[in-house]
């Protein structure tokens, strides 16, 4: 372990990040209003295929560039094929903008669907379309359409579908550590038995070339055994223990494998105080 990295948070103990909040702002976006008949995943045979086109011919140009330019790296992906062909929660630690790309684009011959704020949906320029087209599922803000979602989102899974859920809720760019789950994630796997496939982004030094344009970690996207929750006990006790298991060996690995952390703040305290 080197330095730390902790983008958009202060040093300073006396006022740290609110860790259920996302620490991450682009521009505001505008209000999202979902119909009552919203179809969270593509019913649409043409918006399916043209979604997998789009992120198959984006992912054979971004990622060899994001590998070549920036340092991505991908490992256990002989996980992923275990579970290729049955539907499966895909669970990640939520550390760049861009993370839901990368799983998308590294298993870009796969459907894979990603959950997403439905604020997200009224994102200028065009951008909140673009997140939809690739496989942007809102998740819903009026408790009366969850049933209705869920409801979706299993019928994906029974089709053998992957949706990437992000159990930490918030996003907070290079967090040092895997924070505390929330629960959403792991009932929706035991609701129809369904696998869960970890994935821990973890960052590294930028070495040899790579030293001379970033600043910032390399990243290196990780797939690691599939987690097979239990049928012993009761249903809210398989949901914790699922829940409690799964963040123990995403912490674990997250700890062993990630050198290379830094705080962008403090350096700026050290110049001014100097």
């Amino acid at each position: 372990m080197e330095d730390k990295i902790v983008e958009n948070e202060t040093v300073n103990n006396e006022n740290p990040i609110d860790e259920n909040t996302h620490q991450y702002h682009t521009v505001d976006a505008k209000p999202v209003v979902l119909k009552d008949d919203y179809n969270f995943f593509f019913k649409s045979k043409f918006k399916y295929y043209a979604s997998r086109l789009l992120v198959i011919f984006l992912g054979i140009f971004v990622l060899p560039w994001i590998i070549i330019f920036n340092g991505f790296r991908i490992k256990g992906k002989k996980n992923y094929r275990k579970i290729k062909k049955q539907g499966c929660i895909f669970i990640s630690n939520h550390i760049n903008p861009g993370d839901a790309f990368f799983i998308g684009f590294t298993l870009m011959f796969k459907r894979v669907y990603f959950t997403s704020l439905q604020s997200n949906l009224g994102l200028p320029f065009g951008f909140g379309r673009f997140l939809r087209r690739v496989g942007a599922v809102p998740i819903p803000e009026k408790k009366s359409q969850i049933p209705r979602f869920r409801k979706q989102l299993l019928e994906e899974l029974e089709k053998g579908r992957k949706v990437t859920v992000y159990p930490e809720a918030a996003l907070i760019p290079f967090c040092d550590h895997i924070r505390p789950f929330k629960k959403g994630a792991f009932r929706l796997a035991l609701v129809e038995n369904t696998p869960i496939l970890p994935i821990v982004f973890t960052y590294r030094k930028p070495r040899g070339l790579y030293k001379l344009w970033r600043r910032k970690p390399c990243l290196t996207i990780n797939f690691l055994e599939p987690y097979y929750p239990t049928n012993e006990g009761s249903h809210a006790e398989r949901i914790e223990k699922a829940m409690n298991e799964t963040h123990e060996i995403m912490s674990n690995f997250f700890i062993e494998n990630s050198n290379y952390f830094y705080h962008k703040k403090e350096k700026k305290n050290k110049k001014r105080d100097e």
